[in-house]
């Protein structure tokens, strides 16, 4: 008896370590699915605003970033000699360019030319991709950005990767970030033919249909039609599209638009920048000029003005402030 009194606390003791270390497990695993789920959320919004396949190729390039971090950690965060291999990461059109933060100062971009613009740019401001270069460092964790207008000029998406290196006590520290950016070329749609799908996904009849890499371009009469046009979401779903931009001249502005995506989860966007890139070349091409001002007839609006640089689709807007908050997991 005496010998059973004394094991039935080991006994117990045991079965809440067993209790505890299984709550750990749980909470553990908890968190990362929530991170995961939180890291799948961020992406999720920048593939809505580009193509599955240029998702895709983005992630990919993303990658680099990584390269950029084991470099610093073998130099002992020493780019003064970056320039020699910088080719590597640079060999795709679509990388604009790559660059090094120290302390969240940019310092180092790669190539310079053409990329002057981003050097001394603080990432603590309050500039487009800060955010989420500020939460990058917070979270230890891969960031992307965008689209976004970039400083050096062109729409761009840039991954903000924190560096943390170890100093010479065994300290871990803050090194600064690093960033791979990407800018994307203008989408001059091509006319295609009028089929039964596209007039079931809308209540008015467009005069013109177009398709661009990633999305279908309606061109309505007047600047009415769009902004009273009905959509048939289910319809629109069916597409073998990210989305459908309708679209006109405008009475305010140069053109107006609009832009439905059930299928990429937004039944209708408010502001897509992305969409400009298709639309800006079109009326820039009935105008005759480069430089056009449009609105996004969705229920808060949007503003923008476009410039058809060549190849590329330079966006510029003012944004507004809509929602501020803290979620605590």
């Amino acid at each position: 008896m005496v010998r059973t009194a004394k094991r039935t606390p080991l006994i117990h003791a045991g079965r809440a370590f067993v209790l505890a270390l299984a709550a750990g497990l749980v909470l553990v695993g908890c968190m990362e699915w929530s991170r995961r789920n939180q890291e799948r959320d961020r992406m999720g919004y920048v593939a809505s605003a580009i193509g599955a396949e240029t998702y895709e190729f983005m992630l990919s390039e993303m990658s680099k970033t990584r390269v950029l971090e084991a470099y610093l950690i073998q130099t002992s965060g020493d780019y003064s000699d970056f320039g020699r291999v910088a080719h590597v990461l640079l060999r795709e059109d679509y990388v604009r360019n790559v660059l090094f933060a120290p302390d969240g100062i940019v310092d180092g971009v790669f190539p310079l030319e053409g990329n002057e613009d981003v050097v001394g740019l603080n990432m603590y401001g309050d500039g487009a991709g800060n955010l989420e270069a500020q939460a990058a460092i917070e979270k230890e964790a891969l960031y992307i950005a965008g689209p976004f207008q970039l400083i050096q000029g062109g729409l761009g998406i840039a991954g903000r990767l924190p560096v943390f290196l170890t100093d010479e006590q065994g300290q871990r520290y803050f090194w600064g970030i690093v960033s791979v950016t990407l800018d994307f070329p203008a989408d001059e749609p091509h006319e295609v033919p009028v089929s039964d799908e596209l007039l079931s996904c809308f209540d008015k009849k467009p005069v013109g249909t177009y398709k661009g890499r990633t999305d279908y371009m309606l061109v309505f009469a007047n600047e009415a039609d769009v902004a009273g046009i009905e959509p048939r979401l289910e319809s629109i779903a069916k597409l073998k599209a990210r989305g459908v931009i309708v679209t006109a001249k405008g009475e305010k502005a140069d053109f107006v638009s609009r832009f439905f995506a059930p299928q990429s989860g937004v039944a209708e966007d408010p502001v897509t920048g992305s969409a400009h890139t298709t639309l800006a070349p079109y009326w820039a091409a009935k105008y005759g000029k480069t430089e056009l001002s449009a609105i996004q007839l969705s229920a808060r609006k949007g503003y923008l003005r476009c410039r058809v640089l060549g190849e590329r689709v330079e966006n510029s807007g003012r944004a507004e402030l809509y929602l501020k908050g803290e979620i605590y997991i």
